[in-house]
């Protein structure tokens, strides 16, 4: 009569080769599906080492191939390479890829001294949207499926929140930007957004909660500390305050990058993508 350890090894035999041929296939949804974690995980590695090293290599491959499909569905194909003989600043790149969130203590705050935002500000066409892409991807294919990202650019994040200021919904727009633990929020071109008193005051409190949650977030602006503030500001002199207190946050919270473009040289061919979809995302601002 076959034991509980036998009948449990045959069950997990048969699980990894169903998940293997719908992985060969090139179903990574079935295959995982097909390769839950296998009950008495603690005897089975114990009992059956190189069984549980089969199934931990192929868990992993599905985890790669769905971290792939996930990164190809949700990153703008011009951003999708990741040749660094096409990122204009690769030393800063460099820097951000370095970067890694501070830790945290048993209740999930995090450690005084240390960044858990990350901040990358230069012109436009020095590579910080690709180079934040780059981040995210390197992030989620190191732990998928636990890190995932959301990602917004500023003008469409003021018109969402402009048309939810209309049916009283705005806290709902910030709910659902903020209520994955598990996902990276990438706000794109924050500097780019027209300032108005109402998306300041939304603006602050995003900031803000990021901050007090200690949310993982990447941000890209085209100019950093005083300089943002008074763009912001150039038209209304009285939202100092808030541009001031939200570009403090952001110095607090976030390592900041700064982008540069190559001396005596053109735009790379960054710069036309990086436009097109700011433009493309202004007009409904």
């Amino acid at each position: 009569m076959l034991g509980d350890f036998e009948f449990q090894r045959r069950a997990v035999v048969a699980e990894i080769a169903k998940a293997k041929a719908h992985f060969d296939a090139g179903h990574a949804e079935a295959a995982e599906r097909a390769l839950p974690w296998p009950k008495h995980s603690t005897e089975i590695k114990a009992q059956f080492p190189e069984l549980w090293a089969e199934w931990g290599t192929l868990h992993n491959k599905i985890c790669q191939r769905q971290a792939d499909l996930y990164l190809q569905k949700n990153i703008p194909v011009e951003f999708q390479s990741l040749d660094p003989s096409i990122y204009p600043c690769p030393e800063s790149l460099a820097s951000a890829l370095e970067f890694t969130p501070g830790p945290r203590d048993e209740n999930g705050m995090e450690l005084p001294g240390f960044k858990n935002g990350l901040l990358l500000h230069g012109p436009t066409g020095a590579g910080k949207t690709r180079a934040a892409f780059a981040v995210l991807s390197a992030r989620l294919r190191s732990d998928y499926p636990d890190r995932q990202f959301r990602y917004v650019s500023a003008p469409v994040l003021k018109r969402q929140l402009a048309d939810a200021a209309r049916g009283g919904r705005s806290h709902a727009v910030l709910e659902d930007l903020l209520g994955d633990q598990y996902a990276t929020l990438f706000i794109d071109d924050l500097s780019q957004a027209r300032f108005t008193a109402a998306f300041a005051e939304n603006l602050f409190e995003l900031i803000d909660r990021i901050h007090r949650e200690h949310v993982d977030v990447i941000v890209t602006v085209q100019t950093n500390g005083a300089d943002l503030v008074r763009k912001w500001c150039a038209e209304d002199r009285d939202l100092m305050d808030t541009a001031q207190a939200i570009a403090r946050r952001l110095r607090e919270y976030c390592f900041a990058v700064r982008f540069t473009l190559p001396k005596q040289s053109k735009p790379s061919a960054v710069l036309p993508l990086h436009q097109s979809a700011t433009d493309a995302a202004n007009a409904h601002a």
